[in-house]
């Protein structure tokens, strides 16, 4: 009979629970390490991101400070620059209540798409309804507004291929700066 004879010593296997707890730590440490790089790299590039803001800071203030100094901005363009504040502030329009109005004037489904300012005393809006007869009844509405002069509807597309609307209908307002005129003497 043959038996197996081995002096050798025999090296012990480590047990599932050592090598699982062996590779979560290399796993964690490997995690900790690349998450540790990713924020270092973040924080370099703000850094030379904030540096080269501060660069151009100080290159404009060289340039205000040069023109100052060169009397380009002189007593005479800053009246001006008061004078174009004075007329945009007797141009403004309160657009907050407009917004507000046309909203409310709204049928349940009907959506803006567009809200455009052509010129001081116009405005072309852009609005989805699901029927045509929405869209007539919204022009309708715009008519009677009081600070509306002038209302139209020059275009309206079927099948608009529109998010929440079948028919894309486009306004045409011509404001009546009378009445704002009146609401702002009112407000004082």
């Amino acid at each position: 009979m043959l038996t197996d004879i081995n002096l050798l010593p025999q090296r012990e296997k480590p047990s599932t629970a050592y090598m699982v707890i062996l590779w979560l730590l290399i796993g964690i440490a490997l995690f900790g390490s690349l998450y540790t790089g990713f924020q270092y790299y973040q924080l370099t590039k703000e850094k030379e991101m904030k540096k080269q803001q501060l660069e151009l800071t100080i290159k404009l203030r060289e340039a205000v400070q040069t023109k100052v100094d060169e009397g380009a901005l002189s007593f005479g363009s800053a009246r001006e620059y008061h004078e174009l504040i004075l007329g945009v502030e007797q141009l403004s329009l309160p657009s907050v209540t407009m917004i507000d109005e046309l909203s409310a004037a709204l049928p349940v489904k009907g959506f803006f798409k567009n809200y455009t300012f052509q010129d001081a005393g116009s405005i072309r809006l852009a609005v989805e309804f699901p029927t045509l007869e929405e869209a007539a009844g919204y022009l309708h509405q715009l008519i009677y507004m009081e600070w509306v002069e002038k209302a139209e509807m020059p275009t309206v597309i079927e099948n608009c291929g529109c998010e929440k609307g079948n028919y894309l209908a486009e306004y045409d307002l011509t404001l009546n700066k009378a009445s704002f005129e009146a609401r702002k003497g009112a407000e004082k």
